[in-house]
């Protein structure tokens, strides 16, 4: 029996590194002195650094300066903690890492799909005397929801504030915001982890608290790392355009997508899979039938009183029921869940309880009620 194919789905996670970022790093492996020093191997690194730094700029069409980074999270850490305004706002969907190092920060108020409102911002903007920054996640990490940007850079601007956005998993997916910090991770688009940067109009903006990258940042800089980042970004690729024909491609297939239960439909969002379920035979058979609204949901519930999803009498029978009409159906589900076997749920034990709970607080908000019903474990 052939083993099957691995399918890696985690992508708002970690991207795998494309080849050519791999080719780079070794490239950098070769290069290996430290740009800092005044020798011709130091000297030899200082230019393939500031190589790949012009390079990050052109992909990125960003003509402001660049702090190499070893991520996001020390990106983030630079922004808030070395940024000259005291005064911060930050929205409560942030990633983690930035709610940690903006311990004090003022909220910015979201709406039901976890949106900054920028009428809001306004609102907040105009009783704050001194020059404020806002952080805002240009694309959320958990949910996919695409901040208006835009809207939110025209009230910064307008107040005379300091917009920071963390970009991490919109970098090389979409345009950069004209926001005054920017935040960058290799990982996101193709590059290696452990490599990132901070992108800032006005350098002004910081204090200097480093020895490296113009006195920003501590720490020798990461050549191989850095020049598969840039490798990485020089790709060509609608990115957006293919994740939405995957997603499509996982649907017709016979997955169940279930992120819609997630956030209200009329909010933007990147394409991202939240949650995807590996359905039965018989559930399949009854998906591709079944209306598109709901569908899922009739087709989970015909196909649960089946014996085994995957025999050949429920595919049989799934297909069966799947030309009937919808009142028919609907008759037919009524009979499967009055006959059905009852059994009895399996006790699960303190660690196994435990387990599934973590599963569960590591679930967006929105998705813990769902998820703690599905893992048994709902109160």
């Amino acid at each position: 029996m052939s083993e099957k194919k691995r399918i890696y789905l985690d992508y708002a996670a970690t991207t795998p590194i494309l080849d050519v970022a791999r080719q780079a790093c070794l490239e950098g492996f070769a290069h290996w002195a430290n740009p800092s020093s005044p020798h011709a191997d130091g000297r030899a690194a200082t230019s393939l650094l500031e190589n790949a730094r012009q390079r990050l700029k052109s992909a990125l069409d960003w003509d402001g300066e660049i702090i190499f980074t070893s991520g996001a999270s020390e990106a983030i850490g630079i922004a808030l903690n070395h940024t000259k305004p005291t005064r911060q706002l930050v929205s409560p969907v942030e990633h983690d890492v930035v709610l940690r190092f903006s311990e004090g920060a003022a909220a910015l108020p979201v709406d039901s799909n976890g949106m900054v409102v920028a009428t809001q911002l306004n609102d907040m903007l105009k009783n704050v005397t001194e020059q404020a920054l806002v952080a805002v996640q240009s694309v959320n990490n958990e949910t996919g929801v695409i901040q208006d940007i835009d809207a939110l850079v025209k009230v910064t601007q307008d107040r005379g504030a300091i917009l920071l956005a963390d970009c991490a998993q919109s970098t090389g997916k979409m345009p950069l915001p004209d926001a005054d910090m920017i935040v960058i991770a290799a990982h996101k688009f193709g590059g290696p982890p452990g490599i990132g940067a901070l992108l800032v109009k006005d350098l002004q903006l910081l204090d200097p608290r480093g020895g490296q990258e113009q006195g920003y940042r501590s720490g020798t800089q990461n050549l191989p790392f850095i020049m598969a980042m840039a490798a990485a970004l020089e790709m060509p690729g609608n990115w957006i355009g293919r994740a939405a024909e995957l997603r499509a491609q996982l649907a017709a297939q016979g997955f169940e997508i279930t992120d819609e239960d997630v956030l209200q439909s009329d909010s933007l969002r990147i394409f991202v899979i939240s949650g995807v379920e590996d359905v039965g035979d018989a559930e399949a058979e009854l998906m591709k039938a079944l209306p598109q609204i709901k569908k899922a949901q009739e087709a989970r519930a015909l196909a649960a009183a089946l014996a085994d999803q995957d025999s050949p009498e429920s595919v049989t029978e799934a297909r069966r029921i799947a030309n009937l009409k919808p009142h028919e159906r609907m008759t037919v589900a009524h009979d499967l869940a009055r006959n059905a076997p009852s059994s009895t749920p399996k006790e699960l034990t303190p660690e196994e309880r435990a387990e599934r709970l973590a599963i569960v607080n590591r679930q967006p908000k929105s998705m813990r009620i769902d998820a703690a019903r599905r893992l048994g474990v709902a109160e």
